[in-house]
């Protein structure tokens, strides 16, 4: 998918969600906007479920915003590049921050 297609790697998390990066890879990982990066609404990753056929748990769309408010915020960081002129060493950095935060998200598994 797309984590596949752009050759980004996927962080660790608990095996029963680690489906959650690539998923968040196909509806996201952010959702534009005139002011910079913003996390994809819930009504987007709904409609995403819903066109997929994917009968997400509410733990997982709440996951799937999560995930991308954190990746949204690495993205929006005053020190960032433009992202019209990402390059993929910044892409790599971006996905670096955001996947540290995530697998701090993942490290408990609190639903098992």
């Amino acid at each position: 998918m797309n984590g596949a297609r752009y050759d980004i790697p996927l962080p660790d998390v608990h095996e029963d969600y680690s489906h959650l990066p690539e998923f968040l890879g196909d509806v996201g990982p952010t959702h534009a906007t005139g002011f910079g990066h913003a996390p994809v609404p819930f009504s987007e990753i709904g409609a995403w479920s819903r066109e997929t056929g994917l009968d997400l748990t509410s733990f997982e769309v709440q996951a799937l915003h999560d995930m991308s408010a954190h990746y949204a915020s690495v993205a929006n960081r005053p020190d960032a590049e433009c992202p019209t002129a990402l390059g993929d060493d910044t892409r790599a950095a971006i996905d670096e921050a955001a996947f540290a935060t995530w697998d701090a998200l993942f490290a408990e598994d609190e639903h098992a």
